[in-house]
């Protein structure tokens, strides 16, 4: 057996066994996980042995348990503490350290290294042991670094393993030949001129994302007509799709761990724990297409979150009820039942330590359920596999550590460390004709074309140094341990990312984008500087970007000219068959509004039935519809009680805020907005206060709230929710949230629609309109063309509700005749007169018009106004 050995060789390399031949036999190429277990197949040593995760969950008891001068940091984070000593114990063995050592921080170590499981020295010196006693059968150890680049524990290894009889050769990587004068010929010699304008042998490419920077690479690749002949270095999945896009083998690279769907279920279950539930994170989990919330039940919570914004609102009651009966079969109603019981069941107050039992049984219900969902589901079952598998990492690493409740970092930290061991999905499968490798030192032979996609610095591993002191280095060095050189550790390791600049034939491709994926700045990989270094000139940078660096290939890539599909240019004025649209059987005041203010919305939504598509957020616990929910439904539970004083009434606001608060609008009782929660809190006590004042002063009562009134009207039926109604006689208020300088501009102008329309609907047969009102609760300010009907009112001079219910009858029947003929008008789309787009809303020529809500229209691609926005 031949073995080719090198460090960089764990994330794959390149020839590989085969060298550019038809096959080969008896020859691996490993890195040092993998010659590890060579060596141990070998000698008949081995088996299972501990993950990174593993061994620090298993050291976190230990830690926790002794004192030492870790004891601080360990009661911070134990996860990370146990990784960093278990990383220093494992550096010094590699170095020779046995354990000894009479410095305190040595002889705490050393008594800490007896209960560290199992690593790579502890593998090899298994393997030392029985070396001396059996053979391997490894015929020679071939290397393209030198063996003094190695830990001492592997030189020791390759000792044993001459003295067995192996050879040990040391290859020397020669240049290959290119063509003379090139830019990449050049650039191999300690100093060179690059060519003023280029020569497409070596680029730095550095376009603006690493989208735009996987287009430009695969195009170039498809127009070079030979995509086999070149290697890729660290790609992923958005260079992977756009090799795809363009007919191209693909490297099968994985998503990163956080970008795989199943891979964040468990996260989210777990964030569900807390209490209140974050309604944005139940509605993710919602939101996926496969989660352990079954189709019956997802689509109607999910609408109940778009009502209110809370888990176990009374609208998510209701949803979850519907859900659960809507699935015919018993036995599977059970089972989610049960699931359910789990899943929206929320202990863990927010501020407190999250119980392991808790995590315990979250993550056994979602592992119970995925592996249900394996069994019965159909084609590739990895990425569920993964999910499973982060689980079952989850609970050992929880019984591992010993720990009753983990810090919400702490928890993250779990969960990360289950993540990384469970794999991500690879989108697209690895093809012939497309190698990879994960590192530049994984190159190991003559290639044509060599694409360094991750040439930025984030890839480039750093060089550690351990934080010894002076005492503690000559204590060690008196014990014969060698301690890694950071200088040494770092010229070995830049020769070896000169490699692919020494293996690329024809042409070396280094690609860096001025972003990362999430607009982060990337910086090129160090052997950029070390290039420029090399650049014979006075401003050596200036030159080396002149010549070598480009923001695009497009000069190198054929080009084919297409005909542009037009745009879609913005339309004011519609027109559909006369008839086409007939009297609905019910209108709104909103239905109305949206007709006197847009006609083409009004048909899209009404008529129509034309939907968009839902959200991916639930609404903000700062929006004003959302205030505006809230208090009103705080108001009416108050309104459904008992008569009571001012102050009273302020107290029970208060206490149904704090009460019912998290079940219909959470996000105010998340943290951070604690400022923004007791705002609304003194609104809604100050509402109550202010609200029963003026009732006791003007001796009023509650008649109804948020009642249903319908009538005829527009030649159908009319309804709508009245918000407030105080009698006797009856007075109409609505309550608004905010923007009282809105409400005051309606009512001067006469364009309360909806307060005349709610005065219409409560009026008694053909009798008087009732006085109407707005009460603005932020501001505290109520807002009245009727000053006599409610005390401490503001004035505001402007039409009677039954003179705007008069103009709003003459509008409808304007708009419905040109309706009605296929003349429909979208009203925010500008035709270049600056008085076309109504910037407020007017009474004009005995008619409403109403300024269109685009700002809130899901149609404005549709009619062209959001693109004659962005022109």
């Amino acid at each position: 057996m031949r073995i080719v050995f090198e460090p960089d060789f764990e994330q794959g390399c390149w020839p590989g066994p085969l060298r550019g031949g038809p096959a080969s036999a008896g020859e691996d190429w490993v890195g040092p996980s993998r010659f590890a277990a060579v060596l141990e197949t070998a000698l008949g040593l081995g088996g299972p042995g501990f993950t990174r995760r593993e061994r620090a969950a298993r050291m976190v008891p230990t830690i926790r348990g002794t004192d030492g001068f870790w004891s601080a940091s360990a009661d911070l984070d134990p996860f990370a503490t146990a990784r960093r000593l278990i990383q220093w114990r494992d550096t010094l063995a590699m170095g020779g350290w046995l354990g000894g050592g009479t410095q305190p921080r040595l002889a705490a170590l050393a008594a800490l290294s007896g209960e560290v499981p199992a690593g790579l020295p502890d593998r090899l010196h298994a393997i030392h042991q029985a070396l001396p006693r059996r053979a391997t059968d490894i015929e020679s150890v071939e290397m393209f670094s030198p063996r003094s680049d190695l830990e001492p524990l592997w030189q020791r290894t390759l000792d044993l393993l001459e003295q067995r009889g192996t050879r040990i050769i040391e290859t020397t990587l020669t240049a290959v030949p290119t063509r003379a004068g090139t830019n990449l010929a050049a650039a191999r010699g300690t100093r060179f001129k690059p060519k003023a304008k280029g020569d497409g042998s070596l680029r730095l490419l550095r376009p603006a994302g690493p989208l735009a920077a996987a287009e430009e690479v695969a195009a170039w690749l498809a127009s070079l007509g030979h995509p086999p002949d070149a290697l890729v270095i660290g790609s992923d999945p958005a260079l992977d799709a756009a090799l795809h896009r363009h007919g191209l083998p693909t490297t099968g690279a994985p998503h990163e761990l956080r970008d795989s769907a199943p891979l964040q279920i468990l996260p989210l279950i777990l964030d569900l724990g807390w209490h209140p539930q974050d309604p944005q994170r139940a509605y993710e989990l919602l939101s996926l297409r496969s989660s352990p919330v079954p189709a019956e039940v997802r689509w109607r919570l999910r609408t109940a979150l778009g009502e209110w914004p809370a888990v176990d609102s009374d609208a998510w009651r209701d949803a979850m009820a519907a859900g659960l009966a809507a699935i015919e079969d018993p036995d599977r109603r059970d089972r989610v039942k049960q699931r359910m019981g789990v899943l929206w069941d929320a202990r863990v107050a927010r501020g407190n330590g999250y119980p392991a039992a808790e995590v315990v049984r979250r993550a056994i219900m979602l592992r119970t359920w995925l592996i249900a969902l394996m069994s019965m589901a159909e084609g590739d079952t990895e990425p569920w596999g993964a999910a499973a598998s982060q689980c079952e990492s989850l609970l050992e690493l929880v019984q591992d550590s010993g720990l009753v409740a983990l810090s919400p970092a702490q928890l993250r930290h779990l969960v990360i460390e289950a993540t990384e061991g469970a794999g991500g999905d690879c989108p697209f499968e690895p093809q012939a004709g497309m190698p990879h490798v994960g590192s530049p030192g994984g190159v190991a032979g003559p290639v044509p074309i060599v694409v360094w996609w991750s040439f930025n610095a984030a890839c480039a591993p750093g060089i550690g140094r351990l934080p010894l002191t002076r005492a503690e280095r000559d204590e060690l060095l008196s014990l014969g341990v060698t301690l890694p050189d950071p200088g040494a550790a770092a010229a070995a390791q830049a020769r070896r990312w000169r490699r692919p600049l020494d293996q690329a034939a024809e042409k070396l491709l280094l690609v860096c984008p001025e972003t990362d994926i999430d607009g982060g700045d990337l910086h090129p990989h160090p052997l950029w500087d070390e290039l420029v270094a090399r650049v014979e000139a006075k401003n050596t940078r200036r030159v080396a970007e002149d010549a070598l660096l480009r923001e695009s290939l497009a000069d190198e890539v054929p080009r084919r000219s297409r005909t542009l599909l037009p745009l879609v240019a913005p339309q004011r004025e519609w027109k559909i068959a006369a008839g086409r649209v007939v009297r609905r059987e019910r209108e709104s005041p909103s239905s109305v509004q949206t007709l006197f203010g847009c006609p083409v919305k009004w048909v899209l939504q009404y008529p129509g039935e034309l939907r968009s598509g839902e959200s991916a957020q639930v609404a903000e616990g700062t929006s004003s519809r959302l205030l505006g929910d809230l208090l009103h439904g705080i108001m009416n539970r108050l309104f459904a009680g008992p008569p009571r004083a001012a102050e009273e009434a302020a107290a029970e606001a208060g206490a149904i805020f704090d009460r019912e608060g998290p079940r219909l609008a959470a996000a105010l009782f998340l943290p951070g907005v604690v400022g923004q929660r007791e705002h609304v809190r003194h609104v809604a006590t100050r509402t109550a206060h202010t609200l029963y004042a003026l009732m006791s002063t003007a001796r009023l009562r509650v008649l109804s709230t948020e009642q249903e009134r319908t009538c005829e009207a527009f030649g159908t039926v009319f309804a709508g929710r009245v918000d407030l109604v105080l009698g006797t006689p009856p007075r109409i208020l609505d309550l608004k949230w905010s923007s009282a300088t809105k409400k005051i501009n309606a009512l001067e102008s006469g364009t309360a629609l909806q307060l005349a329309a709610y005065a219409f609907l409560e009026r008694q047969g053909n009798g008087p309109f009732p006085p109407v009102g707005y009460f603005v609760m932020d501001a505290q300010r109520l807002l009245t063309t009727q000053p006599d009907a409610f005390s401490h009112a503001e004035l505001v001079d402007g039409l009677s509700p039954e003179e705007t219910w008069r103009l709003v009858e003459a509008t409808h029947a304007f708009e419905w005749e040109e309706v009605a003929a296929g003349r429909l008008g979208a009203r925010g789309v500008s035709t270049g007169n600056k008085e076309d787009v109504l910037d407020e809303s007017v009474v004009e020529n005995g008619r409403l018009r109403l300024r269109p809500a685009c700002d809130y229209c899901d149609y404005g691609v549709l009619c062209g106004r959001t693109l004659q926005e962005g022109a």
